[in-house]
């Protein structure tokens, strides 16, 4: 048998002894037990061991046979009964248990196992959940097991007793919950299934109180409330008593679609302090297009805008969609937008009354003159008019002052201390255009010739001003200076003024104040404020640096014309706080990015607690885009054309801080074919009939997959020839070639990119006259146009020389491509890595030198794209150098291989055969041009070439 004992939670200190036979079990049951208490239950040898058995749960605690066989047949225990409610301990129950003997059957089989009970198949987030099944039969000892579904989040299985017990943590249905019993001999038994459903944690409404830094209010929909002047500017003149502008509180966007809204939700829950938050949000809808969403699914994603705001902890203000008939969707449509929001449901979601519209009637046969009507509440069809924007403001502000108790006047010490805490003492006006008296500790200034305004006190130590068809539009600047406040670096402080306007009067833009360097709107007389007293907030911006005073400045602006007057009836100077080492994210992505492109945006992170962590607070990354969780770095080549909404970076720092980048849409452009912006060049640009010629490709955006080649000669397609590299043939002679490039992608194919046209093609001439290829020294050089170019690929200088050896009269030339140190004749011992002896195994022009066993000064350098004219006497052991075809050889005007006049002297290269020579720098190319009909220039009288 199972024994049940009751105890009350409402009843403290009771005693009770507890005593049963050795192999029963035992349920205790509590009742009255507070929703978020626990019980729990020790039994131990006496009251001051340790407990042998402690269980815990909530209604129900079981004390199966399992859970007992730590007591010994036949003894006796003490036990407790606790309950234990925000952390408190009290002794419900206390007293002996015994542990009776018993005989238990010898001969018997135990009992079929069986599992019974009904559990609670309904929950709720935050209330304590408990079910203790009851078994029969079986082999001690038993074990638990769930099969099928898993319990909601914060709910446990006991695996001895078979207690299903926890304070669920989130909503939701669980369908197909089973629970099975294994006892000591492997049978089985299971419960029948059961579905448990979690209802949502009941909202608690928030109170608001006015504070020094809060309530929070924030703006967020489209662009009736991002345009200013407009409906958000005059809210702010109603209500700025009640709350706080925190910096960036202004997040709509003028154009914004609902998909918008909602994909730039988290940079506005980045600014909602829980509980202590306004968010004035809408209207939404107004702003889609043909092919944008439905209105089914606008109504889906206003409803997921304010449930994500509520969760977030905000106070949700919401303005319906306004009529508009001549925007997308029908007047019926449009309607249903509105009703979506008046419809909503939740303590803390407050819908702004914009009136019951009829379509049918409009103006004043509807609502009769000088009544409100919502159609010309927008006077473009986008935004709303001076009269709908006081409408809208008034409706907006009268739901938050039902909101909000206090103000900010009673609610912050005044740091406008003494005396003049309002606007106290009196003063002769002394500033250009102020007549009459003024506060003391004030200072009224005013822009606008010709413009007086008067001003006097009144005997509530209010300060009165007026003008008169002002001549000219004009502002009048009530300033207090060096307010003491001993402020620092990043602290805020806040002034907050009300301000009456008298009844009649005309061409008032509007009332603002100045903290630091920030302000509210600058007004404008179409917008002038429809209420009578104002209430006006400065902007809270952080000080730049510390200071221990500060000016403060009101500000009233009129137009020209304007005739009213004004009370300026009360002031406040008040400190906020401080976002000194606050966490903060910032940067701009690019919004445009293109398939095969690289793509990188790094944010800015300042403040917090470093090491910080990155990662999507909503939206995802192109294809081929990643995110690295350490730096926030958002890099990578997009893959797939298309557009990624709402990608919010977010960063959290060491102490579990965090703030988020404003959400943002990023479109992959699909890759456009490739475009040429360098024409492809070809290595020779002086063929013979048997050179191979080598085309590069140029230069290309938009990263070309593959390039395709056609050769031509004097215009006309070479068949067959389709590669980088084309062999002259003896049918290309006097003609010219070139060749075209075509660049591809998965964009397309490029238009053709053309090479220059070579010189004319001359026929072979027997002789090639190359460089020396097998001075190749593995690979710092390389060999190209029939071994004639070389081009070093080493870090330093290196050497070749040609294989024609000099005798005689010899001509060639040496055509600079790029970064030649040294052009002359060399031996048979030079070597690509050592140039040997200067004078014995070389001669050179270098620089603006000559060296044999001398050095020679020249009047002349060459330069990448100089042709380099090198004219020898090996019989008479001289040299001679030009560039060009033109100036003076050997930079001398006496100097000419012709005559054998003026050349240098060569005769300390006496150790064996003479070759053409060049010395390379780093990188560099030169090619040898030694047959005739290569050369650039005319040899000189009496010359041969090297072959």
């Amino acid at each position: 048998m199972v024994q049940t004992v009751e105890v009350d939670a409402t009843r403290a200190g009771h005693y009770h002894d507890l005593a049963l036979y050795w192999g029963e079990s035992l349920h205790l049951d509590v009742v009255n037990r507070p929703a978020a208490a626990q019980v729990y239950l020790t039994i131990a040898q006496d009251r001051h061991a340790e407990p042998m058995i402690e269980l815990g749960g909530s209604d129900q605690i079981a004390l199966t046979t399992a859970a007992l066989d730590v007591l010994s047949e036949g003894e006796g225990y003490y036990h407790n009964v606790w309950l234990r409610e925000a952390g408190e301990l009290t002794l419900l129950s206390h007293g002996r248990f015994t542990a009776r003997a018993s005989i238990a059957p010898r001969l018997l089989s135990p009992a079929p196992l069986a599992l019974a009970g009904t559990p609670p198949v309904t929950g709720q987030v935050g209330q304590a959940y408990g079910f203790v099944p009851v078994i029969d039969g079986g082999t001690l000892p038993y074990a638990f097991t769930l099969v099928g579904a898993a319990l909601p989040q914060g709910l446990s299985l006991d695996p001895l007793s078979g207690v299903i017990s926890g304070v669920p943590e989130l909503a939701g249905d669980h369908s197909g919950i089973v629970l099975r019993v294994t006892d000591a001999e492997g049978g089985q038994a299971d419960l029948p299934g059961f579905d448990l459903t979690i209802a949502a944690a009941e909202a608690q409404q928030i109170s608001l109180q006015a504070g020094t830094a809060a309530p929070k209010l924030i703006v967020d929909g489209d662009s009736i409330m991002a345009n200013a002047p407009g409906t958000r500017v005059v809210l702010e003149q109603y209500a700025g008593h009640l709350l706080r502008l925190p910096e960036g509180y202004q997040r709509a966007i003028g154009g914004q679609t609902a998909q918008d809204i909602l994909d730039g939700i988290q940079g506005t829950l980045s600014l909602i302090t829980p509980g202590e938050t306004i968010v004035v949000m809408g209207p939404i809808g107004a702003n889609q297009a043909a092919g944008s969403s439905t209105f089914g699914e606008i109504s889906a994603q206003m409803e997921e805008i304010y449930s994500t705001l509520l969760d977030a902890g905000a106070v949700v203000v919401a303005v319906p969609t306004l009529p508009d008939e001549d925007s997308f969707g029908t007047n019926a449509e449009k309607d249903q937008l509105r009703d979506v929001v008046y419809a909503f449901d939740h303590p803390n979601f407050h819908a702004v009354d914009i009136g019951v519209a009829d379509r049918m009637e409009t103006g004043a046969a509807a609502y009769g003159a000088g009544t409100f009507d919502p159609y010309a509440m927008k006077n473009d069809q986008s935004h709303p008019n001076g009269t709908g924007a006081r409408f809208l403001a008034d409706r907006i502000a009268t739901v938050i002052e039902g909101l909000v108790s206090s103000d900010i006047f009673a609610a912050a010490p005044n740091l406008l201390s003494g005396s003049d805490a309002l606007f106290g003492g009196s003063r002769a006006a002394s500033s250009p255009g102020i007549l009459g008296a003024i506060p003391t500790g004030w200072d009224l200034e005013r822009t606008g010739s010709g413009v007086d305004w008067t001003c006097a006190k009144d005997g509530t130590d209010a300060l009165v001003c007026s003008v008169t068809a002002a001549a000219a539009p004009s502002v009048l600047t009530l300033r207090r200076q060096d307010l003491a406040i001993g402020g620092a670096a990043d602290d805020i402080f806040d002034m907050a003024v009300e301000v009456e306007i008298a009844a009649g009067a005309s061409g008032l833009r509007g009332v603002r104040v100045i903290a630091e360097g920030g302000n509210t709107s600058p007004g404008s007389v179409d917008f002038s404020p429809g209420r009578t007293t104002l209430f006006v907030r400065s902007l809270g911006l952080p000080l730049p640096g510390a200071e221990a005073t500060k000016d403060f400045r009101i500000q009233l602006l009129v137009d020209t014309g304007a005739t009213l007057s004004v009370t300026f009836k009360r002031a406040t100077v008040f400190a906020v706080g401080s976002v000194a080492g606050a966490l903060s994210i910032s940067g701009s992505p690019a919004t445009t990015g293109q398939v095969d492109t690289a793509y990188a945006f790094t944010p800015t992170v300042t403040g917090g607690l470093a090491p910080y962590g990155f990662d999507l607070a909503s939206g995802s990354l192109p294809e081929g885009l990643s995110l690295n969780t350490a730096t926030g770095a958002i890099t990578g080549t997009p893959t797939i054309a298309g557009t990624q909404s709402g990608i919010a970076l977010r960063v959290t720092d060491a102490a579990g801080a965090t703030a988020v980048l404003s959400a943002f849409s990023l479109t992959i452009a699909a890759l456009d074919a490739p475009v040429n912006t360098a024409p492809p060049v070809i290595d020779n640009t002086v063929p013979t009939v048997g050179d191979t010629l080598t085309a590069t490709t140029g230069s290309w955006t938009n990263s070309p997959a593959a390039y395709a080649y056609q050769w031509r000669s004097s215009g006309s397609v070479i068949a067959g020839a389709t590669s980088a590299n084309y062999t002259v043939q003896p049918g290309d002679v006097a003609q010219t070639l070139r060749v075209e490039v075509v660049a591809s992608n998965a964009g397309g194919d490029s238009a053709v990119a053309a090479s220059a046209e070579t010189s004319a093609v001359t026929a072979a001439s027997g002789s090639i006259a190359p460089w020396d290829s097998s001075l190749n020294n593995a690979t710092d050089l390389s060999y190209s146009d029939s071994d004639r170019v070389v081009t070093s690929s080493a870090g330093s200088d290196r050497h070749t020389r040609g294989t024609q050896s000099l005798s005689g009269k010899r001509y060639f030339e040496v055509a600079v491509l790029t970064d030649i140190r040294a052009v002359g004749i060399a031996d048979e011992t030079i070597t690509a890595l050592s140039g040997k002896t200067n004078g014995l195994n070389r001669s050179f022009w270098s620089g603006t030198s000559f060296v044999t066993d001398a050095t020679t000064g020249m009047s002349m350098t060459f330069d990448d794209g100089d042709a380099v004219q090198v004219a020898v006497d090996v019989d008479a052991d001289l040299i001679w150098v030009r560039k060009n075809g033109s100036g003076d050889w050997n930079g001398s005007s006496g100097a000419d291989p012709a005559t054998g006049t003026g050349g240098f002297d060569i005769s300390g290269m006496s150790s064996g055969t003479l070759y053409a020579y060049v010395s390379t720098k780093a990188g560099g190319s030169a090619r040898l041009d030694g047959t005739a009909d290569r050369f650039a220039h005319t040899p000189p009288t009496g010359f041969d070439p090297l072959g």
